[in-house]
């Protein structure tokens, strides 16, 4: 459909099921805004903080929760990695590679502190600026110890 209307971007973000796990609707999103693929993609986690990306009939709203539904980012983290191992990156470079995906900046984000804070990474130190997306320091794997 998204290629039959010419669409860059098409995010089928949210199944709708009314019970067992036949999918009764489909939310799709076509656009060919950069804008709209990223503000699709926060809203679609947004109603699946797990990344399930599905809602039922029988979900109440006013529910509170017992445990709070993260995200399973370790397909992310191998997907930074995997990245990093064939060459070093910007981190703004990273954002923009992760459009096409699921996930979002946010998280490229969240990851990458975590796997600096490892020792997995290092950044290029960008003068006058603190570590963090906005000064687009240079990501690499870090050698390993021997």
């Amino acid at each position: 459909m998204a290629r039959g209307i010419g669409a860059k971007w098409w995010t089928s973000a949210v199944r709708m099921v009314t019970g067992g796990k036949a999918t009764r609707y489909v939310l799709l999103h076509l656009t060919n805004s950069d804008d709209g693929r990223d503000l699709m993609k926060e809203c679609a986690w947004s109603v699946s903080p797990a990344g399930g990306f599905m809602v039922r009939r029988s979900d109440n709203p006013d529910q509170q929760f017992l445990i709070k539904p993260e995200p399973d980012l370790h397909p992310l983290r191998d997907w930074i990695l995997d990245r990093l191992s064939r060459r070093p990156e910007r981190w703004q470079d990273l954002h923009a590679a992760v459009r096409p995906e699921w996930w979002l900046p946010k998280q490229v984000n969240e990851l990458v502190r975590e796997l600096k804070k490892e020792g997995a990474i290092n950044a290029d130190e960008v003068p006058g600026r603190r570590f963090g997306a906005a000064a687009n320091p240079v990501l690499r794997l870090a050698k390993p110890k021997t």
